[in-house]
């Protein structure tokens, strides 16, 4: 659970660790003990995670801003 949210946050789908509880389907434990575990969670995986999602993010940001024109012409 503590992977899965940190995801959404490390992505930017969620500006923190509350905002992004409730778009959980399910949420098995507390805010308080939510907390509580990332708490206990090597800083060095969270850290990971952080720093692993940028390549992903920026691969998709190059597809994105290629498709953006067509022979040299803006699709808008």
């Amino acid at each position: 659970m503590v992977v899965e949210l940190m995801t959404l946050v490390s992505l930017g789908l969620s500006p923190s660790l509350h905002p992004a509880a409730p778009q959980t389907k399910h949420l098995p434990v507390s805010l308080a003990a939510l907390y509580d575990n990332v708490n206990r969670t090597e800083p060095a995986i969270l850290r990971a995670l952080v720093q692993g999602s940028h390549v992903p993010l920026q691969i998709a940001n190059l597809i994105m801003n290629r498709s953006e024109t067509v022979a040299g012409e803006p699709l808008n």
